[in-house]
């Protein structure tokens, strides 16, 4: 199944998470919260002392595996 199938079948799922993820951050806006991105996965693991790194792979759409870290604190 394409990526366009997928989300064409998906359709009612991703406009209830729209919804939900529109709605709680409106909430946090309104209580003047500033919304920041973090990255998922890095490319290098971080260097906290008294952290370990988790070792992660994902593969990509073409089964690609890429290596990289969870981020070990906010």
């Amino acid at each position: 199944m394409s990526h366009t199938d997928h989300i064409r079948i998906s359709k009612h799922a991703l406009d209830l998470r729209w919804a939900m993820l529109r709605a709680i951050r409106e909430w946090f806006w309104k209580q003047a919260f500033i919304e920041v991105e973090t990255p998922a996965i890095l490319r290098l693991a971080g260097q906290e002392p008294y952290l370990s790194p988790m070792e992660v792979t994902v593969h990509n759409e073409n089964g690609q595996a890429l290596g990289g870290y969870l981020h070990t604190s906010p």
